[in-house]
């Protein structure tokens, strides 16, 4: 093999050969590349596990439900935040789900109607905020803290 190289090698210009030279050392990063990786994974699998680091991850709990809005300082943007996600809102948006708050009398009634716009206008905030239906028990808190946080007017 190294022969037939040699031979090959001759009929080539030198900006041929700084290419297939460049070439061998990408061949040879991805060697040892893959050399690191399967002996980390052989490392990987002959590492028992213990009960605990299992137990862990069978016991993960979502982050607490939190919930509240923080007006910026330019006064016309908010943040909706539900557990750690940060949801940016503008004034506008704000006041339509206030105002459907306001409208709703219940917390069971006002987290339907908010569900139902947040499908319809801000499908992102369902699925970053982590509510897969009307029944989650983020939109109340939504709602609550959507009354408490913005006066009639």
């Amino acid at each position: 093999m190294i022969k037939e190289m040699t031979e090959l090698l001759k009929q080539i210009d030198t900006e041929g050969l700084h290419f297939l030279k460049k070439q061998m050392a990408i061949l040879i990063y991805n060697q040892e590349v893959e050399r690191k990786n399967q002996k980390a994974a052989e490392k990987k699998k002959k590492a028992p596990r213990s009960s605990e680091t299992k137990s862990k991850k069978k016991q993960r709990t979502p982050p607490p439900l939190e919930v509240f809005i923080e007006q910026l300082d330019d006064g016309r943007s908010f943040i909706l935040q539900i557990r750690k996600s940060r949801l940016f809102m503008d004034v506008q948006e704000i006041k339509a789900l206030y105002k459907i708050a306001r409208a709703a009398g219940s917390a069971e009634t006002g987290s339907q109607r908010l569900y139902n716009w947040l499908k319809k206008e801000r499908k992102d905030v369902l699925i970053d905020g982590g509510i897969n239906n009307s029944a989650s028990p983020v939109l109340p808190l939504v709602y609550q803290e959507l009354l408490d946080s913005f006066s009639a007017g």
